[in-house]
C-alpha cells in the first residue's frame, strides 16, 4: 500500500484515481480474507486478529473513500475517455447541412461555415464503426472543404477464415454529403485487406457502384 500511495502521488495525472480505486478495493478484500483465515483456520485469539485488522481496514477505508468520492465528478480517466469518444460518434447529417441558399455548410455545432469542394478522391479510414470517421470531421471542420468524391472506409472482421468477394464489399451512398460513399469491407482472420493497391481497390468498388446505379436508373427510366 505505501508503494501504491507513493506512485499515485508522483504520477497522479497519468494514473488517475482509477488506480487508487482498484488497488484499495483489492487491499480491502485481502485484509478481510486474511482476517477470516486467521480466525477460522489458524484459530488465533480474536484480540490478536482484531487489532492489526482494524488498522488495515481503517487505512483501506480512508483511501478507498477518497478515491470513490471522485467518481460522481467524472474525474476518472475511463469516464473522460468514454465522454470524448461519444462526442466523435455521430451521423453525417449532424456535421453537414444545407443553408438557406441551398449551399453546403457545417451545422451550428461546428461553426456553421460554408464548405467548398476541392478536386480529388478522399479516403477516410475508420477501422470499425458505421458513423462519421473522426478524420473526416477534422478535415471538414478545420479546412472548410470536402473532396469531390469522399469514401468512408470501414473494416468489419468476420468470425470466419475468409470471406468471398461477393460478400466482402458493401457500399452505399450518403444522402447528406454530395459525392460521399461508405465502403464496408468484411474480412476473415486469414484475409489480407490492407495492401499496396488498397487505393485502387477502393476506387474500383466505388466505380462499380456508380456504374451499377446509373445503369439501374437508365433501365427504370426506360420502363417508364
Amino acid at each position: 500500500m505505501p508503494g501504491v500511495i507513493l506512485v499515485t502521488r508522483k504520477q497522479r495525472h497519468k494514473l488517475g484515481p482509477c488506480l487508487w480505486r482498484m488497488r484499495y478495493i483489492c487491499y480491502l478484500f485481502g485484509t478481510l480474507v486474511v482476517t477470516l483465515v486467521a480466525i477460522l483456520v489458524w484459530s488465533l485469539p480474536l484480540w490478536v486478529v482484531f487489532l492489526p485488522a482494524e488498522v488495515f481496514v481503517l487505512v483501506d477505508g480512508l483511501y478507498l473513500s477518497s478515491a470513490l468520492n471522485k467518481v460522481p465528478d467524472g474525474r476518472l480517466s475511463k469516464e473522460n475517455q468514454w465522454h470524448t469518444e461519444a462526442d466523435d460518434c455521430f451521423k453525417p447529417y449532424t456535421l453537414v447541412m444545407k443553408n438557406g441558399e441551398s449551399k453546403l455548410a457545417l451545422t451550428l455545432r461546428w461553426g456553421g461555415g460554408l464548405l467548398s469542394s476541392v478536386s480529388g478522391f478522399g479516403i477516410f479510414f475508420n477501422k470499425t464503426g458505421v458513423l462519421t470517421p473522426r478524420v473526416f470531421t477534422y478535415f471538414a471542420s478545420k479546412l472548410g472543404a470536402f473532396a469531390d468524391v469522399s469514401v468512408f472506409f470501414h473494416l468489419y472482421p468476420a468470425e470466419t477464415p475468409s470471406v468471398s468477394d461477393e460478400e466482402r464489399y458493401h457500399i452505399s451512398r450518403s444522402a447528406s454529403i454530395p459525392g460521399c460513399y461508405r465502403l464496408v469491407v468484411r474480412h476473415g482472420f486469414m484475409d489480407e485487406v490492407v495492401s499496396l493497391d488498397l487505393g485502387v481497390l477502393i476506387y474500383e468498388q466505388v466505380r462499380k457502384f456508380v456504374v451499377h446505379q446509373v445503369a439501374a436508373k437508365s433501365v427504370e427510366a426506360g420502363l417508364r
